[in-house]
């Protein structure tokens, strides 16, 4: 158990680093897309990770645990190692009231997600279906998330979260009315569907309300608030009847989404160096007077 313990304290911190890492090296008018594509790649380990371990553990127990240490080695060696440094180390003050709807968004797909992922069983039992059928359901749902997110990053850059907590509401509310295999199919769509753009809206989000030398710490908190949703939701699926764990989700982004309305159309950036502030005063400065003795001319 204790073992067990090591990797688990160390996740939000490493998810928190990369994240960081990655607004580093790509460029922002990139990253969008490149979060997006993060999303897709994860939602692949989510489907693929499962039958690799299955695969693996014929030939031995330890076979799965060797081969996830040499694929940790593996990434390890590709971090880049020389990164662009924050060009201030001062250390700023994080506009957590700004963060506040963006982590918001973080739990609410944890809380959601995991009345899915960890109650496929229970979900197909219900409609009388053999144990066979329940990975399919969580296959079902990392393809729709999968699909969500490329279509986010092609086209849909430009639209905002509402929309798509609006999908989990509606596709929580189908999943847990237990409208047959049409309405479990069409929740998890929906949910799956949704869940890409949000993590990529909140997250890119997150980034531009986060002072740049405290962008690690920041995303550290948004993956451990995450996991926390994720865990809220497990145990919800253990002690509450199945119909009422999706409900939970479903309240998360109607509170979330509807009821404060706190999305700004476009999230204020921190300016921890000064340098926008400094242009902004550049841009207000008086026009010259050669310009202003041309628009004279015009005039007359």
């Amino acid at each position: 158990m204790a073992l067990v313990v090591i990797p688990g304290l160390a996740g939000g911190g490493v998810a928190g680093g990369f994240r960081a890492l990655l607004a580093a090296i790509v460029d922002e008018r990139q990253l969008t897309r490149a979060v997006a594509v993060d999303a897709m790649i994860l939602d692949g380990v989510l489907v693929a990770g499962p039958l690799l371990v299955a695969g693996a553990s014929v030939t031995g127990p330890f076979v799965p645990l060797f081969a996830m240490a040499v694929a940790a080695a593996a990434a390890a060696s590709l971090v880049p190692k020389r990164v662009t440094k924050p060009r201030t180390t001062k250390r700023t003050k994080v506009p957590l009231k700004a963060c506040l709807p963006w982590l918001g968004c973080q739990f609410t797909v944890g809380l959601l997600l995991s009345t899915i992922e960890v109650a496929p069983l229970p979900l197909v039992e219900r409609l009388g279906a053999p144990a066979a059928a329940a990975p399919g359901v969580v296959a079902l749902l990392c393809g729709a998330s999968i699909a969500g997110s490329a279509i986010y990053a092609w086209r849909g850059r430009d639209l905002g979260p509402s929309l798509f907590l609006s999908g989990f509401v509606i596709g929580g509310t189908l999943v847990a009315a237990n409208l047959g295999w049409a309405g479990l199919v069409a929740g998890v769509v929906l949910i799956g569907g949704a869940t890409g753009p949000l993590v990529t809206i909140a997250s890119v989000n997150m980034q531009r309300v986060l002072p740049e030398s405290r962008r690690s710490e920041g995303f550290s908190v948004s993956f451990t608030v995450q996991s926390c949703g994720f865990g809220l939701g497990s145990l919800a699926v253990g002690v509450l009847p199945l119909w009422l764990a999706p409900l939970l989700g479903v309240t998360a982004a109607l509170s979330i989404g509807w009821f404060g309305r706190p999305f700004p159309r476009a999230a204020r950036r921190c300016d921890a160096d000064g340098s926008v502030g400094r242009l902004l005063a550049l841009r207000q400065q008086p026009r010259s007077l050669d310009h202003n003795a041309e628009e004279q001319g015009r005039r007359r």
